[in-house]
């Protein structure tokens, strides 16, 4: 009766129906509702539409003025009807004015910074997909680690129900002792209460992905994850160097014991070479979007710079006034004068501004400088993150063939004490420690998968753009 009531407790967390998500239809949906994502369009358009007021800057402008006002004390005009001059208390203008600008520094470097303004915003829009991408799978891989953790549990305990079953048998045909049925019957029920602490990280990891994703939380009770294990020996890259890490072992033998990694204080990569490491740089110098980023700041300070010289340069621009009363408003009414025209060219040059403009130059030159110096850190940084992540995949392949070689060892230490418990010639204590050194093996090796795979995707992440990672690529195929 409590193997049932054990069961039924298992099987209603999964008993919600069900919608299955892939790990590619996560991240199609993440793309088309993540909010924070689909904001960072908004911030090209935003960017498209000014680098489009900087060129309307540069087209002709046409203005009209009108103008009436009523005077306390009467103002001498000309009287039209007889050309005397008369007393006036309401006057009025009209004007139609066009402007064109021939030469502007100003408006010449703004278009420019404009179009850097562009590049910057699509640069951060890749760079804000690039992050939900690799937040995606991350997340998605977390509660595939969470669930198999929570099998891994539910295993154990059927594992332990057996065990209990066996010692209660034993006791009622008095081979063995209470005390065994009370330390099986303790060990079975902590191992329920793991299965509900892993079952809380497994409904914890999914609300997370829900989130990312951009769906509403009730989402997160209907979905099913399509994939069932860690795919590394899918990725090309993960299955070459787990090849390459094999070598080191004689698979399912006590001698992989002694096949260790090198020294873990060395700093040397054993399974990526320097080459490899410094093609993983290019990339990342090429297309990482944090380091376009640093590039477009370095421009955008270029740009400051060449407009704090084009300050020496005049602002020339043409103009046309066609207008009433031009220059003696309210001397005719508006039906009684005829519009009248003006056109010329008009220069505006700082000649001297107590050195105001130098000082702008030189602010400006540091600017860049320090624009530059900022571009070498991240470059500097994103070498040192690729490093740390290569070595991590390392670390990670090399702990789960020796997780895996451990669940071998240790599945078949658990059959043979099975075996011993149930002809009476080992302890209950025993057999249950090969249980929980059989659900301890499966733990850390679903956890050196998950760390490889998250490792890999930050190589991706680091390495190229998120335009290259829904292509074709061997490097992001996964």
């Amino acid at each position: 009766m409590r193997q049932v009531q054990v069961l039924l407790l298992l099987l209603i967390p999964f008993c919600a129906p069900a919608w299955v998500l892939s790990r590619e239809l996560a991240e199609e949906i993440a793309l088309g509702e993540n909010p924070l994502y689909l904001a960072s369009h908004e911030k090209v358009y935003q960017s498209v539409q000014k680098k489009w007021q900087a060129v309307a800057d540069w087209c002709p402008k046409v203005v009209y003025e009108s103008f009436y006002a009523y005077t306390f004390e009467p103002t001498i005009v000309e009287v039209v009807s007889s050309g005397a001059l008369g007393y006036k208390q309401h006057l009025n203008m009209n004007k139609f004015g066009l402007s064109q600008p021939v030469f502007s520094s100003d408006l010449l470097f703004d278009l420019d910074r404009a179009d850097l303004g562009l590049r910057r915003s699509q640069e951060e829009n890749l760079q804000k997909k690039n992050q939900l991408l690799f937040s995606v799978r991350k997340s998605y891989y977390a509660t595939l680690l969470a669930a198999l953790q929570v099998e891994t549990q539910k295993e154990n305990i059927g594992y332990l129900q057996e065990a209990l079953a066996i010692e209660k048998k034993r006791y009622e045909s008095a081979v063995a002792p209470p005390l065994d049925v009370t330390k099986s019957a303790v060990a079975s029920s902590n191992a329920i209460s793991l299965y509900y602490q892993a079952l809380k990280k497994w409904v914890s990891a999914k609300n997370a992905l829900v989130q990312i994703l951009g769906l509403e939380p009730a989402e997160a009770d209907t979905i099913a994850l399509e994939e069932t294990s860690f795919p590394l020996k899918e990725i090309p890259i993960v299955r070459e160097k787990l090849q390459e890490a094999k070598k080191h072992f004689c698979s399912n033998s006590i001698t992989f014991l002694g096949a260790l990694k090198q020294d873990p204080t060395e700093s040397t990569l054993s399974l990526f070479s320097e080459e490899e490491l410094r093609a993983y740089v290019v990339r990342a110098l090429e297309y990482f979007p944090e380091i376009q980023l640093e590039k477009i700041a370095v421009d955008l300070q270029e740009n400051a710079l060449k407009k704090a010289y084009g300050k020496y340069f005049p602002h020339i621009a043409t103009f046309i006034d066609y207008q009433k009363n031009a220059g003696d408003p309210g001397a005719r009414t508006f039906s009684e004068d005829s519009f009248s025209w003006a056109a010329g060219v008009k220069l505006s040059w700082n000649l001297f501004d107590s050195f105001g403009r130098e000082r702008k130059i030189k602010e400006a030159a540091s600017k860049k400088i320090a624009a530059k110096l900022r571009y070498k850190y991240a470059a500097l940084q994103t070498e040192v993150a690729l490093r740390d992540t290569l070595r991590q995949i390392e670390e990670g392949i090399y702990a789960y063939l020796h997780a895996e070689n451990a669940v071998f060892f240790a599945k078949k230490a658990m059959e043979q004490a099975k075996e011993r418990l149930l002809i009476g010639t080992m302890r209950p204590l025993d057999y249950r420690d090969s249980v929980n050194e059989f659900s301890q093996a499966q733990y850390l090796r679903n956890e050196a998968a998950y760390q490889t795979i998250c490792a890999y995707y930050q190589l991706t992440y680091l390495s190229q753009s998120a335009n290259h990672t829904r292509q074709g690529n061997t490097l992001r195929t996964h």
